[in-house]
């Protein structure tokens, strides 16, 4: 400011500078012409008072510092970030130090996973006025079909400094396992039947499932898809396991496990069981057989060497004649 005495006044004038912070300080305050430094970055008013007595007036002016004689940094609230799948996520960004001019921050995924990315704060503005005032950038982690936690750079960045990176991480909600669409299947003797297997989510790189059976009725077997290959691509198409069942003699329904495994998952399990074909004879019915009437004749009972008296009118003829009549009865 110039200050210029109109010469009304026989006083002379008095000037002094005051500031609007104590960090400011100036060499000679009582003298229009001084030096001014600040111990701290900042924008500060300086203000000049002249008073000849009669007329008191004031002029200001504003200067920045911009710090210890050096520019401002970027300033990021962290450097690492964790984002929810489906989600989002914050960090700030503000200046170590105000400016000498305007500045735009610019933030940006500069590398890795496409799904992370920056959904909101991407172009920032800082002023010699709102330089120390943090600002938020939001991240965003697409929903996706793989169960990998992806991470991205995230480069915060303004034309004549130095930038500043923040590594963000995909924390991913899905989780890799095997689907069969069914759990039971019945195969008709010296017939076919089949079901299906396909992953939860998409593998990083092909995978192999194997269908055999484990336990029981050697007569189930997997006679197709017995090994299977999902990719990236392909992972949610379901692919088609036959199972048959062998002729045989019997007449049982026989069952087999089959188990559905692949290397780093839970294995799945589907219980076959087989319809059989063959009828069983069943066993003849005897026949009863009718005893031959018994007719006691009567007879001259003998008695010499070892033969009884059995005519009809003997003891031993009368009881025989009625144990015959007897059990014949019993057996009509």
């Amino acid at each position: 400011p110039t200050i210029t005495d109109d010469a009304l006044s026989k006083m002379p004038v008095l000037v002094s500078w005051t500031a609007s912070s104590p960090a400011v300080t100036f060499g000679t305050p009582a003298n229009a012409n001084t030096t001014v430094s600040a111990n701290a970055a900042g924008t500060y008013t300086l203000t000049l008072t002249a008073n000849d007595g009669l007329i008191r007036s004031q002029a200001s002016i504003t200067m920045t510092v911009s710090g210890a004689g050096s520019s401002p940094t970027l300033v990021v609230s962290t450097n690492s970030v964790t984002v929810n799948e489906g989600s989002t996520a914050t960090f700030t960004v503000q200046l170590s130090a105000a400016p000498a001019s305007t500045t735009t921050v610019t933030v940006a995924r500069t590398a890795g996973d496409a799904d992370l990315s920056v959904s909101g704060g991407a172009s920032l503005t800082f002023t010699t006025t709102n330089w120390n005032t943090a600002q938020t950038v939001t991240l965003t982690a697409a929903d996706d079909a793989d169960t990998a936690n992806g991470s991205a750079t995230i480069t915060v960045a303004a034309v004549g400094l130095t930038s500043q990176t923040v590594t963000a991480t995909e924390a991913d909600n899905d989780t890799q396992g095997l689907t069969l669409s069914a759990t039971t299947a019945t195969v008709a003797e010296g017939g076919t039947a089949t079901f299906t297997v396909r992953l939860n989510a998409a593998p990083a790189g092909p995978t192999t499932v194997t269908v055999a059976r484990t336990a029981g009725d050697a007569d189930l077997s997997v006679s197709g898809g017995a090994s299977l290959t999902f990719t990236t691509t392909n992972w949610n198409t379901a692919q088609t396991v036959t199972l048959a069942a062998a002729e045989d003699a019997d007449t049982a329904n026989g069952s087999a496990t089959m188990t559905v495994a692949s290397s780093g998952l839970t294995s799945q399990t589907l219980t076959a069981t087989e319809g059989d074909n063959d009828v069983s004879t069943p066993a003849p019915t005897p026949t009863p057989v009718e005893p031959a009437p018994v007719t006691l004749t009567p007879g001259t009972p003998k008695t010499n060497g070892n033969d009884f008296p059995c005519g009809a009118g003997s003891a031993l003829g009368l009881i025989l004649s009625g144990f015959l009549m007897l059990r014949y009865r019993q057996r009509r």
